[in-house]
């Protein structure tokens, strides 16, 4: 379960590290989907994105902290991390308040272009 629905809180693997991945294995989970993806969510201003994540070291914490709650998401509704609904709705509004500031940055920026 996810300790108190906190991205950074979450264990990581639990696959020993000594257990290496097929390759085939790693292409078919590099080649999964995740939805929510910024660059889903955002398909016009994906340079601009790239480009922050680049150069600006908050928008890049920002990015980092919606890929670790949507990826969290995902994981707890594939069925990967069990949990509780009132977590998953807790990420849920916590990725939406990240997406939304994100927004908000992204429109900023295309008005001063």
């Amino acid at each position: 379960m996810l300790r108190d629905a906190l991205p950074g809180s979450v264990e990581k693997s639990r696959r020993p590290s000594s257990v290496a991945l097929h390759p085939i294995a790693l292409i078919e989970i590099m080649a999964m989907h995740i939805p929510h993806e910024l660059r889903d969510e955002f398909p016009q201003e994906a340079s601009l994105i790239e480009r922050m994540i680049r150069t600006n070291y908050e928008f890049r914490r920002l990015a980092a902290r919606y890929d670790d709650i949507n990826r969290n998401i995902y994981r707890i509704e594939s069925g990967e991390e069990p949990t509780t609904d009132e977590i998953l709705e807790r990420l849920k509004k916590w990725r939406l308040k990240l997406k939304d500031e994100i927004a908000a940055i992204l429109t900023k920026l295309e008005h001063r272009m």
